[in-house]
């Protein structure tokens, strides 16, 4: 067989598209065709962002940066923490990282939803 690598649009991290990929889609575990794994690996463009913004190649999107995250409001705070950046509100942002168009996440934790209506 051909190795399969999946390419993913998803703002999220690799590891929610294979968990996705396994226990919703009955994928299985990546690996080699020889062994009967149907795909070798994922990447999501989430994945890319995060190694991005973490190894701080960048001048602005890196580690220690506050950030205005437009996101899905389902692990938004945890990809923002855990590439070593923290929130700020769009006043004292130094970048916008836009993961989705659902919320916004506020500097204090809270999630701004469309229409300006603060939700938990």
């Amino acid at each position: 067989g051909k190795l399969v690598v999946l390419l993913s649009n998803s703002s999220k991290r690799r590891s929610n598209a294979l968990k996705n990929l396994i226990t919703k889609m009955d994928f299985g575990e990546p690996g080699l065709p020889s062994d009967g794994a149907l795909y070798l690996d994922v990447i999501t463009s989430g994945e890319c962002g995060f190694d991005l913004v973490e190894a701080g190649a960048h001048p602005t999107f890196r580690p220690g940066t506050s950030v205005l995250c437009c996101g899905s409001g389902d692990g938004d705070l945890e990809y923002v923490e855990s590439m070593g950046c923290r929130l700020g509100d769009a006043e004292t942002c130094q970048w916008v990282l836009a993961r989705g168009n659902f919320v916004l996440c506020e500097g204090d934790g809270s999630l701004v939803k469309g229409g300006g209506a603060k939700g938990e």
